[in-house]
Parts: structure tokens; C-alpha cells; sequence
């Protein structure tokens, strides 16, 4: 996988640990995923400044949604790996299940922002 830099908004940030919980566990992932999210997580202050909170439905809503810069040379490469083949596991089943769309789109336009399928 090309290492870049990308800018991540709080929400990015936020977006992208909710869907790596979608992620199929191994023992190789497990291993490696506790680093993975600390190395994108919000801290306390992030959380503060950004005014996070959730709306009447239980949403989250960022006010604030400032960006950092985060290096996806953070990603260790199983991690990569399982990001790659869900979304491509997502993608194939969408298109046979159409329901199945949002949650594709939905993990693609997180994981994604940290992982180009086609690097892999």
C-alpha cells in the first residue's frame, strides 16, 4: 500500500473506528488493532473542540469538524488487508443484495478515506 498523507476530520475519524468494528476478526487483525485505533483515535480535547454530541435521534454531530493530518503508513497492513477485501465484500454483495448499498457506501466513504482498494 502507497503511504500518503490524508487530512481526516473529527467525523472522518470517528466514522472510520465505528466501521473497522465491521472488520472480520483473526487473530493477526486482534493483534494489530488496538494500535490501529489508537493511532486514529479523538482525544478528549478533540472531542471538545469539535463540540461532539448527538441530535434527537441519537446521531453523532460534530460542530467544529476541524482536520488533521493523519499518515496511512499508521495502517499496519493486515489491517489494510481486511479493510481492502470487506469493502470488496461489501461492493460484490450490494450489487446481488441491493440493501446491502448504504453499508457499503457507508464503510467505502470511511475506510476508504485510509486505504485505496487499489493499492492492494
Amino acid at each position: 500500500m502507497a503511504n500518503k498523507k490524508v487530512k481526516l476530520k473529527v467525523s472522518d475519524r470517528i466514522n472510520i473506528i465505528n466501521n473497522a468494528q465491521k472488520l472480520g476478526c483473526t487473530w493477526a487483525i486482534r493483534c494489530k488493532f488496538d494500535d490501529f485505533i489508537d493511532s486514529i483515535t479523538v482525544s478528549d480535547e478533540d472531542y471538545e473542540k469539535a463540540g461532539v454530541g448527538r441530535d434527537e435521534k441519537g446521531k453523532i454531530v460534530v460542530k467544529n469538524d476541524f482536520e488533521m493530518e493523519y499518515d496511512t503508513a499508521n495502517v499496519p497492513d493486515v489491517i489494510a488487508k481486511a479493510i481492502a477485501d470487506t469493502i470488496i465484500n461489501l461492493e460484490e454483495t450490494s450489487i446481488r443484495v441491493p440493501s446491502m448499498k448504504p453499508m457499503y457506501e457507508e464503510v467505502k466513504g470511511s475506510l476508504g478515506l485510509i486505504v485505496d482498494v487499489a493499492d492492494l
